[in-house]
Parts: C-alpha cells; sequence; structure tokens
C-alpha cells in the first residue's frame, strides 16, 4: 500500500486517522530485523520531524519506552549531530528540557535518574565525557544575587536512617590514568565527614 501526493503546493495530511475509541490508533508488529518505521524529512528546515501537540495525560507517560531488557551494547535513544553551528550559546541545546510553569516551592525535577537496584555498583548516574579543553558541565544561576544565591550543587545523603558519628554526607574524588591501560587512579578526594549522630540540633549547620 502506497499514499503518494507529489504536488508540492498541497498543505493537507495524505493520511489522516481519527481514533475515538479506547483503542490503539496506529498498531505496527514488526518482527524482523528492520526499521519498524522510517521517516525520510529531507525537505524541511524549520518544521518538526515529529510533533506531539498538546497531550491531556495527567499522570501517564506521554511518551513509554518499555522494558528494553535485551539491550546490550545498543543504547534506548541515540542523538547524534555533526553540526559545527548550532549556535545555541547560553539559551540552549543539542538536547533541551523547558519548564516555564509558575510551580512555586513545589518539588519538581527536570530530569530524574534512578538506578532501582543497590546491587549495581557499576553502573554510573550520569558519565560525561568532554574531549576539547572546556567544561564538562557549567552550572549557572540566573536568581538574583545576594548572600544566599549562586550557583548550588548538593551532595546528600539519605538511606532513611540517621547519619551517625563518622558517616560521610559527600565525595568528590581527583583521578587520572596510571598506565596506558585507562586503569584510573583517585590521587586526591575532598570528603565531609560527621563528629557526631545528627538530630534536628546537632547536625552541623
Amino acid at each position: 500500500v502506497e499514499f503518494k501526493d507529489d504536488h508540492a503546493s498541497n498543505t493537507q495530511p495524505t493520511l489522516k486517522i481519527q481514533q475515538d475509541g479506547a483503542g490503539i490508533g496506529i498498531w505496527i508488529d514488526a518482527n524482523a530485523n528492520e526499521n519498524a518505521l522510517y521517516i525520510d524529512h529531507d525537505g524541511a528546515t524549520s518544521a518538526e520531524c515529529i510533533k506531539i501537540v498538546s497531550p491531556t495525560q495527567t499522570t501517564g507517560d506521554i511518551i513509554s519506552l518499555n522494558a528494553l531488557d535485551a539491550l546490550t551494547t545498543g543504547a534506548a535513544i541515540q542523538v547524534d549531530c555533526g553540526s559545527a553551528n548550532l549556535a545555541t550559546t547560553a539559551a540552549g541545546g543539542l538536547v533541551e528540557i523547558l519548564h516555564d510553569g509558575a510551580s512555586g516551592g513545589t518539588a519538581n525535577n527536570l530530569l530524574f535518574i534512578k538506578n532501582d537496584n543497590a546491587s549495581a555498583t557499576g553502573v554510573i548516574g550520569i558519565k560525561i565525557q568532554q574531549d576539547a579543553n572546556a567544561y564538562a558541565l557549567d552550572v549557572r544561576s540566573k536568581a538574583t544575587s545576594g548572600a544566599s544565591a549562586g550557583a548550588k550543587l548538593r551532595l546528600h545523603t539519605d538511606d532513611t536512617a540517621v547519619m551517625g558519628s563518622g558517616d560521610r554526607l559527600g565525595v568528590i574524588e581527583f583521578a587520572g590514568a596510571e598506565d596506558t591501560s585507562n586503569t584510573i587512579t583517585v590521587g586526591a578526594r575532598i570528603e565531609a565527614i560527621t563528629d557526631a549522630t545528627w538530630s534536628a540540633s546537632e547536625n552541623g549547620a
């Protein structure tokens, strides 16, 4: 089956599907080793390739990648770009997460990463490789400057138990390669250790 609209002046959809019932709008069952969906979008410069407009979900996920348990050397999402003219400066980036809701003090995370298996000690939450002599991480605060303002970075420990005397609150390690086999060794660290069991009044504040 082929739907072909070869008139460049047509601005109407070539195919439109309306589903008013609680059924799936489009179901693709692809069982061969090939793309299930392929989009060749080479005629646009500013229009989106895929656009989702005003979804009404409140507790559901807008996009869900579920049970990706077969992955080994592949990736759930890969973003590849060779442009040398992104021109995003401080206003954006290759991947952008934007939030403009006036949520006040309501706790909201724009990015949440969770390693949900305590035995997976080899899993790193975020790994950044910077091949250029430039910042790997740049944190900027645009809040009004003042004695309690400024860019913030917090390390905290919370295993639902009270911090005991001698427990470590957090650590920053400095490491480098000790040989040509990429064996990384810690050479220095900054760490914070409690000097007493913590409570509402004894917490080092």
